[in-house]
């Protein structure tokens, strides 16, 4: 991820946030506290939320596109360490 090319406060802001919380979840999956790294990454959920209210993360530049989906891979990457949230399903019925 390179931060030069973030073009939207809500990028910068993120960044910003997932550098702080990847440190402390990383602290807490050492010690095998899944919690304590879930609760973490907690911090991410507003900063996420307006992220995807503000940016196009899509963008036409590929640069700028890449960019963005590397700073989101970062983040499902972190989550996929505690959970394989895909492995989730739910009852219909």
């Amino acid at each position: 991820v390179d931060p030069e090319l973030f073009e939207a406060d809500a990028e910068r802001d993120l960044w910003k946030v997932w550098m702080a919380v990847r440190e402390k979840a990383e602290r807490h999956l050492k010690a095998h506290d899944y919690l304590g790294a879930l609760e973490a990454m907690v911090e991410l959920k507003a900063p996420v939320d307006r992220f995807f209210d503000d940016v196009l993360v899509m963008a036409e530049d590929a640069r700028i596109r890449d960019n963005r989906l590397l700073l989101l891979r970062g983040i499902v990457d972190l989550f996929q360490r505690i959970a394989d949230f895909s492995r989730i399903q739910t009852r219909e019925g």
